[in-house]
């Protein structure tokens, strides 16, 4: 072998170590970043559907009227994102309804969607009453007294209520004024149960255009309301008038409201639902502090809850 023949040898080996060299490198810089992508894909997967718990734990608290939630997890998880799901439903005198579950999706590429058609609702023909969209339900309704022309005009539903015997009854009561929590408990009787309070709207704006996202905290199944569950649904409050979504005005209102209510004493509320048996309503028939009476749940009582 001459020494050309030896030079061109030696070039060749040089080059296939390169290449081998160039080879490895870019398969170890391609598991490096693989790994990489993957990992900041479940980052920002995580981030997204920590933001969407933390945007659902607010609606539960703020808005849902008399509606509860069972369970909430994230279904349909994939690469590329998910769904998060809340079932729902309303508890009234022992007996439990079916309400319409919450949904919304979620990805690492666009982040939280948040969702814009919670409580969706639909008006009958009339105009004169809402359903949950899903389950059909009727929704007990509230009135805002500001309101010119509302699409749907306040009804009056508490002496149908007492008309009949042996049922129970779910009824949002709108007041002509607003009432503190103790002015409400001192004029309802004993045996019926403000389980909802409705803090009210902005301004003129229709209540029966919000679907069922009216603004309110939640109290017992007896009636009852205190100071610790109202210091918590006040954080809410506070916490919701950032977000952004399909709720931007109710949500405005809702900081605005906590601003100068920051307390259950300063608080008054526009409205309530209120359970109890049909025959406990006849106490309400004649009061003089109630502008309007929208019945949700209305069935007849069994032995059997």
């Amino acid at each position: 072998m001459n020494e050309e023949q030896q030079f061109k040898r030696l070039a060749t080996k040089v080059k296939v170590r390169r290449w081998l060299m160039t080879a490895v490198i870019a398969v170890v810089v391609m598991v490096i970043g693989g790994g990489s992508f993957v990992g900041y894909t479940k980052i920002a997967s995580q981030k997204a559907s920590t933001a969407l718990n933390k945007y659902f734990d607010i609606t539960h608290e703020i808005l849902a009227p008399n509606i509860q939630y069972s369970d909430q997890y994230l279904a349909n998880t994939s690469f590329f994102g998910g769904t998060l799901v809340s079932h729902q439903y309303k508890e009234i005198e022992g007996y439990r309804e079916t309400w319409s579950p919450e949904r919304a999706n979620y990805s690492w590429t666009r982040g939280v969607q948040l969702p814009d058609m919670l409580n969706s609702a639909d008006s009958n023909q009339q105009r004169t009453a809402l359903y949950d969209r899903e389950t059909t339900h009727k929704i007990p309704m509230f009135f805002n007294l500001k309101t010119v022309s509302p699409n749907i005009k306040p009804t009056q539903e508490l002496k149908k209520v007492t008309a009949v015997k042996g049922h129970v009854a779910e009824i949002a009561l709108t007041f002509k004024q607003p009432l503190t929590y103790r002015q409400i408990q001192d004029k309802l009787p004993a045996n019926l149960h403000a389980v909802w309070y409705w803090i009210g709207i902005s301004g003129h704006s229709d209540a029966t255009l919000v679907d069922n996202n009216y603004l309110g905290v939640q109290g017992s199944q007896t009636g009852k309301l205190n100071a610790a569950k109202y210091r918590y649904f006040h954080k809410m409050l506070l916490a919701a008038k950032d977000k952004e979504g399909g709720y931007g005005d109710t949500f405005a209102y809702a900081g605005r409201y906590a601003k100068s209510h920051a307390t259950l004493a300063q608080a008054k509320f526009t409205g309530v639902i209120v359970t109890g048996n049909s025959e406990a309503f006849k106490a309400l028939k004649e009061a003089n502090w109630i502008a309007a009476s929208s019945v949700g749940y209305f069935q007849a009582r069994t032995a059997i809850k």
